[in-house]
């Protein structure tokens, strides 16, 4: 209720979503943010993204499980069956790419994961998996977003 006007008033145009994209943990919050506010967030393009937060090296205490649980798309997906979302996300442009090079072997998983979910749901995802050689790093990244905006911005043009 307050990023989403905040982001959408220089546009100045009714009906205009965004479309959410990150890296790493940022491709987490990502999709994250687009799975929650579907009608908000046209869509995803997440890079090398962690989708489950039950893996993470900290401590949770008792208070902790739902926010983790409900922030965690490897956990609540697999459960959501209200069409209300199930609908907007089969009408979105939904991005997850990995690397299989350096430092991607969580991400690689969860990204398999995530793949199995969307298909399982009859949810269209754009699931790619880069070489061997493609690690979890910037430049990577970068040759990805331009790879996919390319993809997308010419196939609306």
């Amino acid at each position: 209720k307050e990023v989403g006007p905040f982001i959408l008033r220089p546009c100045n145009q009714p009906g205009v979503r965004v479309m959410a994209h990150g890296c790493s943990i940022g491709a987490d919050h990502a999709r994250n943010v687009f799975l929650k506010h579907p009608d908000l967030v046209s869509g995803t393009i997440a890079l090398g993204g962690l989708y489950r937060l039950d893996h993470l090296e900290f401590v949770l205490g008792p208070a902790d499980i739902p926010s983790v649980y409900f922030n965690s798309p490897l956990n609540y997906l697999p459960g959501l069956v209200h069409q209300w979302f199930l609908e907007w996300y089969r009408r979105s442009d939904i991005v997850a790419c990995v690397g299989q090079g350096a430092w991607e072997n969580e991400a690689l998983d969860d990204t398999r994961q995530l793949d199995r979910l969307f298909r399982d749901k009859r949810i269209p995802a754009w699931v790619d998996f880069w070489g061997q050689d493609v690690d979890h790093d910037w430049p990577w990244w970068h040759q990805q977003m331009y790879y996919f905006l390319d993809y997308l911005y010419r196939r609306d043009s």
